[in-house]
């Protein structure tokens, strides 16, 4: 059964809400989905990536909670 997922972005000042969300069978696919997304766009535009420093992928279930939070600059870190 799929579930809904959703990626707010925040830097602890300012947040971005996901109101969408994407469905996936678990957290593992919603979270490999998101960062083949965040490959794409790193991939057009390196450079992108300095204006996120510090900021951090919360991930929500479906009731909203956050399930697991990505740290941007550990994306940073690998590249």
């Amino acid at each position: 059964m799929a579930t809904r997922y959703y990626f707010h972005l925040t830097s602890g000042e300012t947040s971005i809400q996901d109101e969408e969300g994407i469905e996936a069978a678990s957290i593992q696919v919603a979270v490999a989905s998101v960062m083949a997304a965040v490959e794409e766009i790193r991939a057009l535009d390196p450079s992108i990536f300095d204006q996120w420093w510090g900021w951090q992928l919360a991930v929500a279930d479906a009731s909203r909670q956050t399930v697991q939070v990505i740290h941007l600059a550990s994306l940073f870190a690998e590249h």
